[in-house]
């Protein structure tokens, strides 16, 4: 099934595409509202221009506190109470703050519209760890990337209409503000209505059989209790998030993709009126460019995922925010006057945006927003599903809401550090290089931390440029729980692309002598592979060897070995030696066969001679790799499985 099929099926499905609407209209009320006080306050409708700026930041916040002093207590609730009826609450909770909401809109009260962004940010601060874990728990492990995708592009889709929408409706007048505060009521009721087909969704462990909507469905073994004491909830959250280190350092990731997010977007306004010299439609181009951008990265990170979880893409849309960050920072606008070229800040005439996209320097800008933003989505969507999927189900809840604290913290702080360095005299692109360079070594301290990042990209890269791998029959590998794969052994990069290919992390047993190969080392190292050597060579290192397998296997893991020992010399397959059947004596799991076809004569394998003749004129070259039937561990002899590799193979060396 291709990513195009997973999503359109996601989206006819009633698993997801009630979630993602409410979702949806969710994000439109949120970002309606708060552009539509960004408008009322930007101009002179509210207060004087002097206070427009100090007052913007202190609804910003009022929008963000709920995140810092609530998180912890929706995270446990979200953990503890069946999801799908508290959504449902929090959705008609939203009418009640929409009226309000409507109110302040048409009395032009300040207040009110603190108060409510207030109450907004609390009903966002509850909503986000369920709207993840039922993500979770209603999605397959091969839908994960498409339904993240898709959620990320509807929120960026929402925020541009917003955009049009608060400024077009607002320049209307009286007539303007009625359309909002109709727009705000009618959206709530339209999302409270889309909730209520959201399937039920008891929290783990929940007793939900008598009462599957109910919210006294609480399993009383889950622990710990509702903490009234947030500071001590709050601290509780972050423990659990960095009990697993890849899920902590993608919360971090997610967190820096904020910071870098938000302070991109806030800066665009100013940015095209002070140094693009461009009107607010120009402005208003370049922020839908941005949102935009994100959005069709996200989904074409479901695309280039094939159904899994692809950290390999994490570090390539690390690097493109940075390289076009950076280049962005470098642009000059040259305004053309009749009478001679003068600067941007010479000019006293603002481009509308016709004029503006004659130059080419503005065509530049906009393909550098739309290719940071892209890469964006690219880095962010793979994280968001790894911390869905990595973290225990029983606290699922808590994990999302520790990333939403932490997301509130680095945005609040990057808010803060921004202002100092722009206070300080550095300009707006001396502020996107900043970012840039920032953006570089939080991505190398991510990625040399932990290795799969890069390890994922390497055979991400192998399998979508040097070979065209068609994968058969993946399903029969367990999508949970220990199991053994074997394998024929044909090449130094088997490891890598069977890694590509599977839909869980696989640790690799090896020939000591491959694990040591210059360059490849740090990957086999990096992945957690498994060192091997015959007992006439290395007794203590065979035996280390079985003792990691057994951990591995007991921890629920998948251990694939080669079990002909060594690559084939001539194509042909070697017999199977009898380290498999101690392995399965010890522990006695299922067995997946697995056959690698058209690697033979690749540069890769010890066909002929390794030039780079021999490499160009293997690119793109076609193979397969096909998977067999599960197999007990009583009927997974050595012969029994070289017959069934053999057979799997084929003629196709």
């Amino acid at each position: 099934m291709t990513s195009t099929d997973t999503t359109t099926d996601l989206l006819r499905s009633r698993r997801f595409a009630p979630l993602f609407i409410t979702q949806f209209l969710g994000a439109l009320n949120d970002n309606l509202f708060k552009n539509a006080v960004l408008v009322m306050l930007t101009f002179p409708l509210l207060v004087s221009a002097q206070s427009a700026p100090a007052l913007v930041n202190l609804a910003a916040a009022f929008f963000v506190v709920p995140f810092v002093v609530l998180s912890a207590l929706a995270g446990q609730l979200a953990d503890r109470l069946e999801r799908s009826a508290l959504i449902r609450l929090i959705k008609l909770a939203e009418i009640v703050i929409m009226a309000f909401g409507a109110l302040a809109v048409l009395t032009a009260s300040l207040t009110l519209m603190l108060l409510v962004l207030l109450a907004m940010g609390t009903q966002s601060t509850f909503f986000g760890p369920l709207k993840c874990t039922v993500l979770a728990q209603q999605l397959h492990d091969h839908e994960l990337m498409a339904g993240n995708a898709i959620i990320e592009f509807g929120t960026f889709a929402a925020i541009i209409l917003d955009t049009t929408l608060a400024a077009l409706q607002l320049s209307s007048g009286d007539a303007g503000q009625w359309m909002v505060a109709g727009s705000l009521l009618t959206v709530a009721v339209l999302g409270w209505l889309a909730s209520t087909a959201i399937t039920s969704a008891p929290a783990p462990g929940a007793v939900s059989d008598s009462e599957p909507r109910s919210l006294a469905a609480v399993h009383p073994s889950l622990t710990p209790p509702l903490g009234l004491n947030q500071i001590t909830a709050s601290a509780d959250l972050i423990r659990r998030a960095r009990r697993v280190r890849s899920v902590w350092l993608s919360i971090l990731g997610i967190s820096w993709f904020w910071v870098f997010a938000a302070l991109i977007l806030t800066q665009l306004p100013v940015y095209s009126r002070d140094v693009l010299h461009a009107d607010a439609n120009s402005a208003a181009l370049l922020m839908s460019a941005c949102c935009l951008g994100i959005g069709l990265g996200a989904l074409l990170c479901a695309r280039l995922s094939s159904g899994r979880i692809e950290l390999g893409l994490v570090p390539l849309g690390a690097l493109g925010m940075s390289i076009f960050a950076a280049d962005l920072s470098t642009v000059v606008p040259i305004l053309i006057s009749p009478a001679r070229v003068m600067s941007a800040a010479e000019s006293v005439v603002a481009l509308n945006v016709t004029q503006f996209l004659d130059y080419g320097w503005a065509r530049h800008v906009l393909i550098d927003i739309t290719l940071i933003a892209i890469s964006a989505g690219l880095f962010t969507v793979p994280l968001y599903a790894h911390v869905q999927h990595a973290s225990a189900d029983a606290e699922r809840g808590r994990v999302i809401a520790a990333n939403n604290l932490l997301n509130a913290l680095f945005m609040v702080a990057g808010a803060v550090v921004a202002a100092a360095l722009l206070s300080v005299g550095v300009d707006i692109p001396g502020l996107f290089l900043t970012l840039a360079v920032m953006n570089f070594a939080v991505s190398v301290f991510i990625f040399t931390t932990v290795p799969e990042f890069i390890v994922r990209l390497c055979a991400w890269t192998l399998i979508h440029t040097l070979y065209r791998v068609e994968k058969e029959s993946m399903e029969h590998i367990p999508r949970a729980g220990a199991a053994v794969l074997v394998c024929n052994h044909v090449s130094f990069v088997d490891a890598l692309l069977i890694g590509a290919a599977s839909p869980r992390p696989v640790r690799f047993v090896m020939d000591h002598r491959i694990f040591a190969t210059p360059v490849l080392r740090w990957i086999f190292l990096a992945s957690r592979a498994i060192p091997i050597a015959p007992a006439r060579e290395d007794q203590a290192l065979l035996d280390a060897a079985y003792e990691e397998i057994a951990v591995a296997l007991a921890d629920g893991e998948l251990v694939c070995i080669f079990p002909e020992g060594r690559l084939t010399a001539d194509g042909e397959m070697n017999s199977f030696k009898s380290g498999i059947d101690k392995i399965l004596r010890r522990s006695p799991v299922t067995v997946v066969p697995l056959a690698l076809r058209g690697l033979w004569g690749s540069f890769f394998s010890r066909h002929g001679e390794r030039t780079l003749k021999t490499f160009w004129q293997r690119w793109n070259a076609r193979l397969s790799i096909v998977s067999g039937l599960p197999i007990p561990a009583s009927q997974a002899a050595a012969e029994a499985l070289q017959r069934q590799v053999a057979d799997l193979r084929g003629e196709w060396r």
